[in-house]
């Protein structure tokens, strides 16, 4: 199996772990938005808001 379609199921499986207990990647989220923090504020709150 090429790499690309192990990376894919991979993060498919991540993602349908997160719908299914969405605090389960909670601090992945935080630790993205104090990131982002540092780099451009105006980033984060569209992020947080959802408004792009």
């Amino acid at each position: 199996m090429p790499p690309e379609d192990e990376y894919r199921k991979q993060s498919e499986a991540v993602a349908a772990a997160d719908r299914n207990d969405p605090d389960l990647l909670a601090w992945l989220d935080a630790a993205l938005a104090d990131y982002l923090a540092d780099e451009d504020e105006d980033i984060v709150q569209a992020a947080l808001t959802n408004e792009h």
